[in-house]
């Protein structure tokens, strides 16, 4: 009996999306450039409301209970055990990015980023449920995890995985809409001072676990390589600034991590988040020192915010003809600027300065943090390689408030911690001024 070849019923398969080439290899029917971008526009938002639900999986958000925390007697937590406990969470938080990223390259990163707001919102929801030192301790752990790592970096991968030109743009308008829904987090739970923190907790965790929904009903596959817009040309206005790796030529994380443009961006990013952290647990207390009130506190809050809001939609336009490593100079040196000028801060106006050169600074380190990784190295392993640096800068956060800390209680000031800081940021200045784009090496 002779056999003929099956061949591939290409007229049923179109029916359900699916193309057949010549040589009987199945691709999915490339979208419409109009459900493209809906579906790109859908994915930004869902991404930005997806790193906002990291709230209660932060510094900044566990800050807003902690006092209440620690007077829950049924923890038996101090301000020193609540110190340690929470620095040893986000330490090993930190080590649930150990194949996150991978899953993200694999599996598809909206599945990571799903999953992961739903074991956030169980998490959140189990800590409103417990009692007992070691139960609260492995919970938190859980939560910095599932959140802070895991969730933040299913975020960037996202808009990394939608956008390939626009990727500066997009990751600024991403900044700006985190920005305004972290803003609104930060009102509604401020609102509720007086609230058991236990009933607050359940509020966001109810939220974090909506957002779960929203990304399993509108989250759509990620785009092939062939659906992405074309980058630009080294030819073009901007050149081989604005020029984007294609998905066919991305660099693997080992290739990745063998530049020194990875390095350069990723430890200016963490330490950016050393001092931000640092300086935002204590802020109450160092500006206390230099002679403010309290009012003078919520102005700079105030006016940080909207001075970064404003910095991150300038660094996204910035980006199209700026490299990213001559933003990153520019940044570090302002941060070093405003970091040596703490012993001068004496008036209102002074105060003001010192906010906007951290919040200017601090609005460029993100988008580049935000951008980078997609911009310079692709998107085929692009979940691989943003976990990694994510994973940098949680551990430098862990070290923020323990450096600032620990100064204040050798040398009684924050002052010394301030200057060395400053001296720091101006050699990783000076480091990204040297620092090239990276580029492939041929092999013969």
């Amino acid at each position: 009996m002779i056999c003929r070849p099956y061949t591939l019923p290409a007229t049923g398969l179109r029916d359900f999306g699916i193309t057949v080439n010549q040589d009987q290899t199945i691709h999915p029917r490339p979208r419409s450039i109009l459900v493209r971008h809906t579906d790109a526009g859908l994915a930004l938002v869902i991404a930005a409301a997806a790193m906002v639900a990291t709230f209660p999986a932060r510094t900044h958000g566990l800050g807003l209970i902690t006092e209440r925390v620690i007077q829950d007697t049924s923890l038996d937590l101090n301000h020193l055990s609540m110190a340690r406990v929470n620095f040893f969470a986000t330490i090993l938080g930190a080590a649930f990015g150990i194949g996150s990223g991978w899953l993200m390259d694999r599996i598809g990163t909206r599945w990571v980023l799903t999953a992961s707001l739903f074991l956030l919102a169980g998490s959140a929801w189990w800590l409103t449920n417990i009692k007992g030192f070691w139960a609260f301790a492995f919970v938190l752990t859980l939560s910095r995890g599932f959140g802070q790592t895991i969730l933040s970096s299913a975020s960037l991968t996202l808009v990394g995985k939608w956008y390939h030109r626009r990727i500066t743009l997009a990751m600024a308008i991403y900044t700006v809409l985190m920005g305004i829904g972290f803003a609104a987090a930060f009102y509604f739970a401020g609102g509720q001072k007086e609230s058991d923190w236990r009933v607050l907790w359940t509020q966001v965790a109810m939220w974090v676990a909506g957002c779960g929904v929203a990304s399993l009903l509108l989250l759509r596959r990620e785009p092939s390589a062939a659906e992405l817009e074309p980058a630009a040309t080294p030819d073009s206005l901007t050149g081989k600034i604005n020029q984007t790796v294609s998905p066919d030529d991305s660099w693997t994380l080992k290739e990745a991590i063998s530049t020194q443009s990875f390095w350069l961006l990723a430890i200016a990013s963490s330490y950016f988040g050393l001092i931000s952290t640092g300086t935002s647990l204590f802020n109450h207390s160092i500006l206390m020192e230099r002679g403010y009130s309290d009012e003078d506190y919520h102005l700079l809050l105030v006016f940080s915010l909207i001075c970064g809001l404003m910095t991150n939609l300038c660094a996204g336009f910035a980006g199209l003809v700026i490299s990213l490593e001559n933003l990153m100079a520019f940044a570090m040196f302002l941060m070093a600027v405003t970091l040596g000028a703490y012993p001068f801060l004496e008036t209102r106006q002074h105060l003001i300065m010192y906010a906007m050169g951290m919040s200017i600074s601090g609005g460029i380190v993100t988008v580049i943090f935000f951008t980078a990784w997609r911009k310079r190295f692709g998107a085929l392993h692009l979940g691989s390689i943003q976990t990694f640096a994510q994973v940098c800068t949680v551990l430098a956060s862990a070290l923020g408030p323990e450096y600032f800390q620990r100064s204040n209680f050798h040398f009684c000031t924050y002052i010394y911690s301030f200057r060395v800081a400053a001296v720091i940021a101006i050699l990783l200045s000076l480091w990204a001024m040297v620092v090239r784009i990276p580029q492939r090496v041929e092999n013969p």
